[in-house]
């Protein structure tokens, strides 16, 4: 039990150890004296980002919490995350905060229950238009989760990077010591990884799509968070060494918003 009764949740064979177990443990406990709201929100938006299934069944237990903190948050995920099998248990979980929550929590489940609700319609015309439904099923469901991962892993290298060196040069007086050199190197490298595995997945949607004669920035306007991903750091796309990394960095940093 946590500090406060909370139940520990059951992972349904999650290691706990690792990445997801981890992130699952300490959001499905709730208000229990270390899982702050902002660390909640982090968490909630980690998992969204690692779109991991194995997640459902967790978050769908989480739905049944008399906690409303719990349930709000287990609705946001499973809404974005998009699997169906969760209709039928949000339904139930709406029916029941309609009656004590219905213009908050209730909501929530609402527009998790939208969410779902749409992508089992869209499957639905996938199938009625044959393989060329099939193609953007396997596209919108398996390649561009994996897009979009990479896209936000640029995106928050890019920003960990402006905050570190904003915080060295104000920790120095505007000079770059040896220490500040150590940091931002770090924050640097982690975003040039970050920008390897974006082109990865780039290339990989290029070549899905090129074998089902698609356009991937088509493809990618058909959802609002590949569109803001390609416009926020789409520039990267084209970098083919650190060196051109760095380059657009800087270009980015110069200019009067980074994020445009």
């Amino acid at each position: 039990m946590g500090l406060f009764g909370y139940k520990k949740p059951d992972l349904h064979g999650i290691d706990r150890k690792s990445p997801l177990g981890h992130l699952l443990y300490h959001f499905a406990l709730g208000r229990d004296g270390y899982t702050k709201e902002s660390d909640r929100h982090d968490i909630a938006h980690a998992l969204i980002d690692m779109n991991d299934k194995r997640a459902v069944p967790v978050l769908i237990d989480m739905l049944g919490s008399k906690d409303w903190v719990i349930v709000e948050s287990a609705a946001m995920v499973i809404g974005r995350l998009g699997d169906t099998s969760a209709i039928a248990p949000v339904r139930e979980a709406l029916a029941k905060w309609e009656r004590r929550q219905p213009d908050r929590t209730a909501k929530y489940l609402r527009t998790a229950l939208e969410q779902l609700q749409r992508v089992e319609k869209r499957r639905q015309e996938y199938a009625q238009r044959g393989p060329a439904g099939k193609a953007d099923q396997i596209l919108e469901e398996e390649w561009l989760p994996l897009f979009k991962k990479a896209g936000h892993r640029v995106f928050m290298a890019e920003f960990q990077y402006i905050a570190v060196s904003l915080q060295e040069f104000s920790r120095s007086g505007g000079k770059v010591k040896k220490r500040s050199e150590k940091h931002m190197d770090e924050a640097f490298d982690a975003l040039a990884d970050a920008v390897v595995e974006f082109k990865t997945a780039h290339n990989t949607l290029l070549e899905v799509c090129h074998e089902f004669g698609l356009d991937w920035k088509e493809v990618c306007r058909r959802d609002e968070d590949a569109t803001d991903l390609v416009e926020a750091v789409g520039d990267y796309l084209t970098a083919s060494s650190d060196l051109d990394v760095l380059e657009i960095l800087t270009r980015r940093m110069d200019s009067e918003d980074p994020r445009t």
